[in-house]
């Protein structure tokens, strides 16, 4: 419910226009959070700006490369 109460159509419509699914933009998130320890909002968004450049070269980066991304599959 507080998902749900917090997940505004801003939200919604940035995910649309990254291409990316609700779902996918908040594992994005969680991931880049883990990543940078989430404290910094300015480390937080050089982390971001590193995937984002991964992802939209997948042939030069076929995977993120995080760390935290191997917990999603235990």
């Amino acid at each position: 419910a507080n998902f749900e109460n917090r997940l505004t159509d801003d939200y919604v419509d940035r995910a649309a226009e990254m291409g990316m699914t609700v779902d996918e933009l908040v594992t994005l998130a969680s991931i880049i959070q883990a990543e940078s320890s989430g404290e910094d909002p300015q480390v937080m968004a050089m982390v971001s700006s590193v995937f984002h450049n991964r992802m939209d070269n997948a042939d030069t980066y076929p995977k993120l490369q995080s760390d935290p991304t191997g917990y999603y599959v235990r």
